[in-house]
């Protein structure tokens, strides 16, 4: 959110990690073109690119295309991958997995929730692993396998 501080993405990724979410998608805040915020944002010279139809491409939902808020472009892009690292590595999605299927006792439905995480994972990183980045190219193992210490 255009009003999130770094604090508040790491809070909210560290709920997720708490609780029994099955699936989550995150993203970094992307307003299209015609809505009510764009226009806003537009109007106060927070929109970043604007040359259409060439940067449509940035407007995928992983890369900032706005000034936010309360940080900068590079602190959010850094917090966003650092929290994706943590989100979709294997260990986290496994064990939401396992807590999944303790909960629902339904294999199918914690299935569902470990195959869409892993969707989100190659939706997230599919830059890095189309480039052929061996810490991308197969799914995290863990945080260090992306270089995080």
């Amino acid at each position: 959110m255009d009003t999130d501080s770094k604090q508040a993405l790491y809070d909210r990724s560290n709920y997720i990690l708490k609780s029994s979410v099955d699936a989550w998608q995150t993203t970094i805040l992307t307003p299209l073109p015609g809505t009510g915020l764009y226009n806003r944002l537009k109007s106060e010279n927070r929109i970043l690119f604007t040359n259409y139809p060439e940067d449509w491409s940035k407007y995928d939902f992983s890369e900032p295309v706005i000034v936010p808020g309360l940080m900068t472009n590079s602190e959010l892009s850094e917090s966003m991958r650092d929290i994706w690292t943590k989100l979709y590595n294997r260990k986290t999605v496994r064990k939401q997995f396992r807590r999944s299927l303790w909960n629902l006792r339904n294999l199918k439905f914690a299935m569902w929730g470990y195959i869409s995480n892993y969707n989100y994972y190659c939706l997230t990183f599919e830059e890095k692993i189309r480039s052929g980045d061996l810490r991308y190219s197969h799914w995290l193992v863990s945080e260090k396998a992306a270089g995080k210490p």
